[in-house]
Protein backbone atom coordinates (compact mmCIF):
# COMPACT_ATOMS: atom_id res chain seq x y z
CA UNK A 1 0.00 0.00 0.00
CA UNK A 2 1.61 3.59 -1.01
CA UNK A 3 1.45 5.81 2.19
CA UNK A 4 0.23 8.79 -0.89
CA UNK A 5 -3.52 8.61 -0.28
CA UNK A 6 -3.74 10.26 -3.71
CA UNK A 7 -2.61 7.07 -5.04
CA UNK A 8 -3.57 4.74 -3.12
CA UNK A 9 -6.23 1.91 -4.66
CA UNK A 10 -8.16 -0.56 -2.32
CA UNK A 11 -7.15 -3.82 -2.52
CA UNK A 12 -9.93 -7.16 -3.62
CA UNK A 13 -9.84 -8.35 -0.16
CA UNK A 14 -10.28 -4.21 1.26
CA UNK A 15 -13.59 -4.15 -0.70
CA UNK A 16 -14.47 -7.33 0.07
CA UNK A 17 -13.75 -6.92 4.18
CA UNK A 18 -15.89 -3.60 3.83
CA UNK A 19 -18.75 -5.45 2.06
CA UNK A 20 -19.28 -7.92 4.09
CA UNK A 21 -18.57 -5.75 7.38
CA UNK A 22 -21.80 -3.63 5.69
CA UNK A 23 -23.74 -6.81 5.02
CA UNK A 24 -23.47 -8.29 8.83
CA UNK A 25 -25.01 -4.72 9.77
CA UNK A 26 -28.85 -4.49 10.04
CA UNK A 27 -30.73 -1.87 7.85
CA UNK A 28 -29.94 1.37 9.45
CA UNK A 29 -26.51 -0.38 11.17
CA UNK A 30 -23.60 1.59 12.83
CA UNK A 31 -20.47 1.28 11.70
CA UNK A 32 -17.25 2.86 14.26
CA UNK A 33 -14.25 3.23 13.13
CA UNK A 34 -11.86 3.88 16.09
CA UNK A 35 -8.95 4.33 14.47
CA UNK A 36 -10.30 8.11 13.84
CA UNK A 37 -12.96 8.58 16.05
CA UNK A 38 -16.07 8.14 12.89
CA UNK A 39 -19.33 6.60 12.79
CA UNK A 40 -20.81 5.59 9.76
CA UNK A 41 -24.85 4.58 9.13
CA UNK A 42 -25.51 2.55 6.58
CA UNK A 43 -29.08 2.04 4.58
CA UNK A 44 -28.62 -0.38 2.67
CA UNK A 45 -31.53 -1.12 0.95
CA UNK A 46 -31.35 2.77 -0.66
CA UNK A 47 -27.39 2.53 -0.71
CA UNK A 48 -26.63 5.47 1.58
CA UNK A 49 -23.85 5.62 3.60
CA UNK A 50 -24.16 8.67 6.52
CA UNK A 51 -20.53 10.02 7.99
CA UNK A 52 -22.20 11.16 11.50
CA UNK A 53 -19.04 11.67 13.47
CA UNK A 54 -15.55 12.61 12.02
CA UNK A 55 -13.45 14.13 9.61
CA UNK A 56 -14.40 13.19 5.98
CA UNK A 57 -11.04 14.50 4.43
CA UNK A 58 -9.15 12.72 6.84
CA UNK A 59 -7.43 9.19 6.02
CA UNK A 60 -9.12 6.41 7.37
CA UNK A 61 -12.34 8.21 5.71
CA UNK A 62 -10.56 9.30 2.43
CA UNK A 63 -9.80 5.39 1.98
CA UNK A 64 -13.55 4.03 3.22
CA UNK A 65 -15.17 6.28 0.32
CA UNK A 66 -13.96 5.17 -2.29
CA UNK A 67 -14.82 2.13 -1.45
CA UNK A 68 -17.63 2.74 -0.91
CA UNK A 69 -19.05 4.78 -3.96
CA UNK A 70 -16.51 3.74 -6.91
CA UNK A 71 -17.08 0.26 -5.64
CA UNK A 72 -20.10 -0.47 -3.63
CA UNK A 73 -22.63 1.93 -5.37
CA UNK A 74 -23.37 3.48 -1.74
CA UNK A 75 -24.20 7.34 -2.10
CA UNK A 76 -22.55 9.59 1.12
CA UNK A 77 -23.94 11.68 2.85
CA UNK A 78 -21.92 13.52 5.38
CA UNK A 79 -23.19 15.54 8.72
CA UNK A 80 -20.48 18.19 10.14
Amino acid sequence: MNNDQNDWTPSYSDIEWTKQLINSLKEGGTWLVPANKSIWTFRQEAKEAHLKSGDANEETNSRIKPILQEYLGYNILVSQ
